[in-house]
């Protein structure tokens, strides 16, 4: 079963590892990117730093979709993945002000669904 949490997860072990992070986002359109690429900068370092893996594209991945959907389709294909235990979404207009604080910070496994 997979939980949702800020996010979304799916917890097995009882020791969280960065390895088992994703964290998501998405940006479409060439005037989007452009306003919120400080955003995404922001999260690959937050990422870098911990050791998570983001997962970002700036790809339609349903064109009968409005753009708003597609964020939605890239954090399932997340969860498909049985590498990760928790896959976080992070809008790509959000800027991670405190990079020093891990998300497992946030973790707690007795929740399925965590929202900030």
């Amino acid at each position: 079963m997979k939980k949702f949490v800020l996010l979304l997860s799916l917890f097995f072990s009882t020791a969280i590892h960065a390895a088992d992070i994703a964290v998501v986002s998405i940006a479409i359109g060439d005037s989007y990117y452009e306003q919120v690429k400080l955003g995404i900068e922001n999260k690959h370092v937050y990422c870098e730093k911990h050791g998570y893996d983001f997962i970002f594209t700036e790809e339609t991945l349903d064109h009968s979709r409005h753009p708003y959907w597609q964020k939605i389709l890239l954090t399932l294909k997340a969860m498909e993945n049985p590498q990760y235990q928790w896959v976080v979404w992070i809008d790509a207009d959000t800027l991670i002000m405190d990079l020093s604080t891990p998300l497992e910070d946030f973790i707690d496994k007795k929740n399925n669904f965590i929202i900030a």
